[in-house]
């Protein structure tokens, strides 16, 4: 509404001036004090007139506003109400938000292979990027050394199997009929010795020999005896056969050899490195000819089959994981079903994370191990509130948001007077927010058209 000037002008209070007119005249001292008092009065006659007009002014806008909007509102009123989409306002617990963690992949077994002892590499049997199967050979150091000690070992085993025989298959008869003729002939000479010291005895007795000749004879039959007895202890054994002792003697000799001779075979079967899994090498590490210490990496063997994904997660999330959960990885772009075989009990030291084991189903063998493998996980936060459109927000004061929702009904049909809410919000979430205020459940929301709305309009739903 615009208000005439006229009328503004004639709503001012018109200042009053009073003054008073003296002739012109030198005064004396006296008549100078009342002339400074007239101009104090003057001075504040005219700070009083200022003041009164101020206040003029203001009652006027005061009366302008009031116009203005009694003019607004009943435009508003002359107008057709506005229609609006409402929507329900139903209370949530908590929203599901979804987050990618980032891992890598790793193959289900990764082994780098050597030698049980050291040697001469001699012969690399595959290379690097060939698919070998368990217990395929891979390479061989040189044995000929070893083999050197097996045959020394075999030819001692040999000799002390002999000697073994022949205490097993007793005398020959040979040395038997041997061991007979010397007990015989040792008796036959004890006979004439025995004969001899008869006659010298008796020749002593007459006195035709001396004593000393008489203890000759003794001694002589005595030394026979003695050599008849070892000779027929000789021919004893040779009757009884070997005794026991010997014979165990021999055969601990024989199986200390036959250890030794396991021990080079054993030596002689390390020297050839063996694929312990099937799968395929992913490096060669020696070239032949050289010299490699036990244990040294000969190849690096990477197993064939489903690969894994090793991903760090947060250990609030390992807590709701269990084994046997399956949950999506996406490798180079694709999706594959991964399934938790293993969450690993200790903190990543760098990233303060705990690494959960996948292994992944449906991929292919062709991943290669370290490409980027990306886990998504939806996950509940706890957190009460309403969620509503995002176009039914209108930005409030001191960072607040507001709602229009439907408040009492009109007597026309279908028409309400819409009411404003202040919310907070708390998440957003494509074209959705999670908002906290004084919304109540079964409130209805205008979803649209919010921009357009004040409070106390009256709407119409569609």
């Amino acid at each position: 509404m615009t208000v005439d000037p006229r009328v503004t002008a004639s709503l001012v209070p018109s200042p009053t001036v009073i003054v008073e007119t003296t002739p012109f005249m030198i005064a004396e001292p006296s008549q100078q004090r009342n002339t400074g008092g007239r101009w104090r009065r003057l001075l504040l006659w005219v700070a009083i007139a200022i003041a009164a007009g101020g206040v003029g002014w203001w009652w006027l806008g005061q009366q302008q506003s009031t116009s203005n909007v009694t003019a607004m509102a009943s435009a508003v009123s002359e107008k057709a109400p506005l229609p609006v989409t409402v929507s329900p306002v139903e209370p949530v617990r908590g929203y599901q938000v979804k987050r990618t963690y980032t891992g890598e992949i790793v193959p289900r077994k990764q082994s780098d292979l050597g030698f049980e002892q050291g040697g001469t590499l001699a012969e690399l049997l595959v290379d690097k990027g060939a698919e070998v199967m368990e217990g395929q050979p891979l390479a061989r150091l040189d044995t000929r050394t070893l083999k050197a000690q097996k045959a020394e070992l075999e030819a001692q085993r040999l000799e002390l199997q002999a000697g073994l025989a022949e205490l097993n298959n007793g005398s020959r008869w040979e040395d038997i009929a041997a061991g007979q003729g010397a007990v015989a002939e040792l008796e036959e000479q004890l006979t004439l010795a025995s004969l001899k010291t008869q006659r010298r005895e008796q020749l002593y007795a007459e006195g035709a020999i001396s004593l000393e000749q008489l203890d000759e004879e003794r001694v002589a039959e005595a030394s026979l005896k003695r050599r008849l007895e070892i000779a027929q202890s000789n021919l004893d054994k040779l009757n009884n056969g070997s005794r026991p002792e010997p014979i165990a003697g021999q055969q601990a000799r024989i199986q200390g050899l036959d250890a030794q001779i396991r021990q080079i075979e054993i030596q002689i079967s390390k020297a050839q490195l063996l694929a312990p899994f099937s799968g395929t090498i992913g490096d060669r590490l020696v070239d032949p000819g050289m010299v490699v210490g036990a244990g040294s990496p000969v190849f690096r063997l990477v197993a064939a089959g489903m690969p894994e994904a090793h991903i760090g997660i947060p250990p609030n999330l390992s807590g709701q994981m269990r084994a046997g959960q399956t949950y999506s990885v996406n490798v180079r772009g694709q999706g594959y079903s991964g399934t938790v075989t293993a969450l690993l009990p200790a903190l990543n030291s760098s990233t303060r994370t705990t690494t959960a084991i996948l292994q992944l189903n449906d991929a292919p063998t062709r991943l290669q191990a370290g490409e980027t493998a990306q886990l998504d996980v939806t996950e509940t936060q706890p957190l009460e509130g309403f969620w509503v459109t995002s176009t039914a927000l209108v930005p409030g004061e001191q960072g607040l948001w507001s709602v229009y929702v439907l408040g009492p009904k009109q007597p026309q049909p279908h028409q309400y007077i819409v009411s404003r809410q202040d919310v907070e919000v708390l998440h957003t979430q494509g074209d959705l927010s999670l908002v906290r205020g004084l919304l109540q459940p079964g409130d209805r929301l205008i979803s649209s058209g919010s921009h357009r709305l004040v409070t106390g309009q009256t709407v119409t739903v569609q």
